[in-house]
C-alpha cells in the first residue's frame, strides 16, 4: 500500500479537473497564470514537483489559495508549503504518483 507524505494510506483518485471548459479558461488566465507562470525555479522529485517562490506575505497569501482553490477541483493533489528560514524563499510541493506529476507537467506547459 502506498502511503502519502504524512504517513496516511494513499487514495487512489482519478486525475482529472472538475472545473468546466470556461473555468478552466478563466483559470489559465488567473490563478493558474500566476502560479505556474510566477514561480522562480523548479524541481523534479520521484513523487512531486517543487515550485520555489519569493517568500513574501503576497506570494504566501496567493499560494494559499491556490491550494484552497486546487483542494476543491483536482482532490488527487497532495499539497505541502515550505518556508525556508530567515523570511526566504517558499515551496510549493504538488504530490502524487506519475500521473499527478504528468498533471503537473501539462499544466507548466500550458502556462508557460
Amino acid at each position: 500500500m502506498a502511503y502519502s507524505a504524512a504517513g496516511h494510506a494513499a487514495i487512489d483518485l482519478p486525475i482529472a479537473c472538475t472545473l468546466t471548459a470556461e473555468e478552466q479558461a478563466t483559470w489559465s488566465e488567473g490563478l493558474g497564470c500566476t502560479v505556474f507562470g510566477g514561480y522562480e525555479k523548479a524541481r523534479e522529485l520521484p513523487d512531486k514537483y517543487a515550485l520555489r517562490y519569493p517568500g513574501d506575505d503576497a506570494w504566501i497569501q496567493t499560494l494559499v489559495e491556490f491550494i484552497v482553490h486546487e483542494r476543491d477541483c483536482c482532490t488527487f493533489f497532495t499539497f505541502g508549503l515550505v518556508f525556508e528560514p530567515d523570511h526566504g524563499a517558499v515551496w510549493l510541493h504538488l504530490t502524487g504518483n506519475e500521473d499527478v506529476k504528468t498533471f503537473v507537467e501539462g499544466m507548466i506547459a500550458r502556462i508557460r
